[in-house]
């Protein structure tokens, strides 16, 4: 494999990872329970909003990605993926304000509440999708050096 095949395939552990916590999401976490069966649970329920919130956000990400790729050398590659959470915030605000606006049915954007809700929003989920976005790098740069230590990601040439 190449590393090229390597960070398009990465790019779907955001789908992957809820689908493998799937089965223990029947069972409902309980406070101060330090069970292995509750620590799936949440992580599992925590990643299923992941992709409920942010899935439509993340596809059109992964779609201007996927073309980028094919432009960028390993080293750059390797270099971007460090920035997706920073590049993912602006675009799942932007979705989701356009999501409010239609719903909303009014195009008041100068409205202040409108402004300081998106600004709260922005910030409340911004820090979530850091938190999320970079254990997912953290998992796709490990998983690059693993496997490229390995002998199964070719160097580049």
């Amino acid at each position: 494999m190449n590393f090229r095949l390597y960070y398009r395939l990465s790019l779907l552990i955001p789908f992957i990872f809820p689908i493998l916590f799937l089965p223990f999401t029947s069972h409902t976490p309980m406070a101060n329970d330090y069970s292995i069966i509750n620590i799936a649970s949440t992580i599992g329920m925590y990643s299923l909003f992941a992709i409920l919130y942010g899935g439509v956000p993340y596809i059109l990400l992964v779609g201007c990605i996927f073309y980028l790729i094919s432009k960028k050398d390993e080293k750059q590659l390797h270099n971007f993926f460090y920035f997706l959470p920073l590049v993912f915030i602006p675009v799942f605000s932007i979705c989701w304000i356009l999501f409010f606006i239609i719903m909303d049915g009014t195009w008041k954007l100068w409205d202040q509440g409108f402004v300081k809700g998106a600004w709260d929003f922005t910030l409340g989920f911004g820090l979530w999708i850091l938190a999320i976005g970079y254990f997912y790098i953290a998992i796709i740069q490990g998983g690059y050096w693993l496997f490229k230590h390995m002998g199964l990601i070719k160097k580049a040439t």
